[in-house]
């Protein structure tokens, strides 16, 4: 799996920025903020509420999106 996914730091400073973050949940949140900090370009996830976060630079897909993208 480590060969296949890009594993990111979590600092304290990271998990400030989530609980100050529009996004309630602190999880969804810890994840977006990691993504922007490593300028991710997508989050592939199942999540519908996750899903619907806007305004942030990470554009969210759902798995089957993902595929009709790159297929």
């Amino acid at each position: 799996m480590l060969n296949v996914f890009l594993v990111i730091a979590v600092d304290g400073q990271d998990c400030q920025k989530a609980l100050g973050s529009a996004i309630t949940d602190f999880e969804d949140g810890l994840v977006m903020v990691c993504a922007v900090k490593s300028q991710i370009d997508y989050i592939v996830t199942r999540d519908a509420e996750f899903l619907q976060y806007g305004n942030y630079p990470v554009q969210t897909l759902t798995p089957e999106q993902l595929l009709e993208s790159i297929g």
